[in-house]
């Protein structure tokens, strides 16, 4: 188990980085897993590299919005 996980889990993780690629890999080693539990995270901040690399910054947010995917699908625009 990692570091990162033991902390999400323990409710110790104060702030998420991640670093997102527009790459697929097919497989590899994943943060979350099927059947963790749901935790509401607040973007704090989001930075883009000329690569397509965005990094991500997120806190816990323990007064998430309310909804879900299809909610929040419904107000993207149209292409």
């Amino acid at each position: 188990m990692s570091v990162v996980r033991q902390l999400l889990d323990a409710g110790l993780l104060d702030e998420l980085h991640l670093f997102v690629h527009p790459a697929t890999a097919g497989g590899g080693l994943r943060l979350f897993r099927d059947g963790d539990p749901e935790r509401p995270m607040k973007l704090v901040s989001a930075t883009p590299f000329k690569t397509g690399l965005v990094y991500l910054v997120y806190t816990p947010d323990p007064n998430p919005p309310t909804g879900g995917y299809a909610e929040a699908a419904a107000l993207l625009p149209d292409e």
